[in-house]
């Protein structure tokens, strides 16, 4: 029942045109490069992109957003309580985390170590990314309480 909720709240979302912007193109030197608005509604199914990627890639990720209830996070850590006083950022390790997923699992699969804290909550990384779009998300499955977005930038990098 979560599932068809959802579904339909995505479909409403592209009736009326909300903001999930996927912009792509060329670098500079041919690279493949995209910007991507990724919203914490959206929960574990995220946004995909246009373009296929394999390999080094380099991704930038700025945002944050309420999954894990009302509790403020960014794409790796936790750091308000549920009544968003400030407290010691910590990164979760469940596997419904409530930071930044990419291609259906947290990234720690695809980033090790994890990056210290940032207050600004931007994050620059590279990974090592398999043949085809990737798809980047807020690992949480209810998303009925869920604010904020990632603006999210890939792009691939020389081999």
């Amino acid at each position: 029942m979560k599932r068809q909720t959802f579904v339909m709240f995505l479909v409403i979302v592209a009736i009326l045109g909300l903001p999930v912007t996927t912009m792509a193109g060329k670098a500079a030197g041919g690279r493949t490069n995209e910007a991507l608005t990724v919203p914490f509604v959206f929960g574990d199914v995220g946004v995909q992109t246009v373009n296929s990627y394999s390999g080094r890639v380099l991704v930038k990720v700025r945002g944050t957003g309420q999954a894990s209830g009302t509790s403020w996070g960014d794409a790796f850590y936790i750091f308000t309580d549920w009544d968003g006083n400030p407290v010691e950022p910590w990164h979760p390790t469940e596997w419904f985390n409530w930071t930044l997923w990419i291609n259906g699992g947290p990234v720690d699969v695809f980033v090790d170590p994890i990056p210290p804290y940032n207050p600004d909550h931007v994050y620059v990384f590279q990974i090592d990314a398999p043949e085809g779009p990737l798809t980047f998300a807020v690992g949480d499955s209810y998303v009925g309480d869920n604010a904020g977005e990632y603006q999210i930038v890939v792009r691939d990098l020389p081999r």
